[in-house]
């Protein structure tokens, strides 16, 4: 619109459009902070709730691991010692691959194809062979020292069940490992959105008043 034709129009014209023009920016300030906050809410949703879930399955899972190599082989050292004792780590090991293998399915539940990373699932794949090589070994060196059978239960922990324990281990502190970079990296891009919010906003409203005084200028002209 021509400067000329603009000074044709009424007052109430030119109020109308200016107004106007002035409510289109403040909606649009009012969107853009609406949809930044709704990225922020569900990236924030995703470090608190299934990313902490993840990080707090994983490291129970790595504890239970560590808690399982500490009791068998205590219970195998206390077989002759302490059979009592003995018994009751036994019972311990049993109980902790039993919690384990609890966690471990409900890790699985949240680390599937569609709602995790690609090196997630693969590293959740890795756990799981690992841990179904160690397990076996474990429970038949708890048989062994079940059955009263001290040095069969030993050399099985020692030559058998540590290395998969180690390695059990390792893909549990690399998995570990991922969740904390991913939650970290969601942090880091909340904080993004929100700082381009604050960014868009601000040009925004000071478009709005922009146009509000050249408006007024162009009213009372």
């Amino acid at each position: 619109m021509t400067p000329s034709r603009f000074k044709s129009l009424s007052i109430s014209t030119r109020l109308g459009l200016g107004f106007g023009c002035l409510l289109v920016l403040l909606i649009a300030v009012a969107t853009v902070g609406q949809l930044s906050l709704n990225k922020v809410h569900e990236q924030m949703r995703d470090i608190t709730g299934t990313g902490a879930a993840k990080s707090k399955l994983v490291n129970g899972m790595l504890e239970s691991v560590g808690s399982l190599g500490i009791q068998s082989r205590s219970s195998a050292m206390l077989n002759e010692i302490d059979p009592k004792q003995a018994q009751v780590q036994i019972q311990a090991v049993r109980k902790t691959l039993q919690d384990y293998a609890k966690q471990e399915t409900q890790l699985a539940e949240l680390i599937t194809p569609t709602t995790a990373t690609a090196a997630e699932t693969t590293l959740l794949q890795q756990v799981q062979e690992a841990s179904k090589k160690a397990r076996p070994e474990i429970e038949g060196a708890m048989q062994s020292a079940d059955d009263g059978d001290t040095v069969a239960a030993s050399l099985n922990l020692m030559t058998r069940a540590a290395p998969a324990e180690a390695l059990w281990r390792q893909r549990l502190a690399e998995l570990i490992a991922l969740q904390n970079s991913l939650n970290d990296e969601t942090t880091a891009s909340a904080e993004v959105t929100q700082s381009r919010a604050r960014w868009s906003g601000g040009l925004l409203v000071a478009m709005a008043m922009g146009l509000g005084v050249l408006i007024a200028w162009r009213i009372t002209a």
